[in-house]
């Protein structure tokens, strides 16, 4: 097993309703996106990182609300902490 995190990149979704994902660190398991929401599978060692082009307004990991922590990027979208470990995130915008 690596023991670096490995970065997955996630596809761009097209559209102005489209949510997207720039890249989550962590090893990624699966990614889905809608109109309104993203969802991911991971595993992390270590904390883990999305970049999204949009402010998050809610996280729900594995199924319940968590603190979300998005920080603007200076080179645009928002950075937010994931927590380690094998998760199912739900960031809605």
């Amino acid at each position: 097993m690596d023991t670096f995190p490995r970065l997955a990149r996630l596809p761009v979704h097209r559209g102005a309703a489209a949510a997207r994902s720039a890249c989550v660190v962590g090893e990624l398991i699966s990614e889905s996106a809608g109109s309104s929401s993203l969802r991911v599978s991971y595993s992390a060692e270590a904390t883990a990182w999305a970049v999204v082009d949009r402010r998050p307004t809610s996280l729900v990991v594995n199924g319940a609300a968590s603190a979300l922590v998005a920080v603007a990027d200076p080179s645009g979208g928002y950075t937010v902490r994931l927590p380690s470990g094998d998760h199912e995130v739900k960031l809605s915008f």
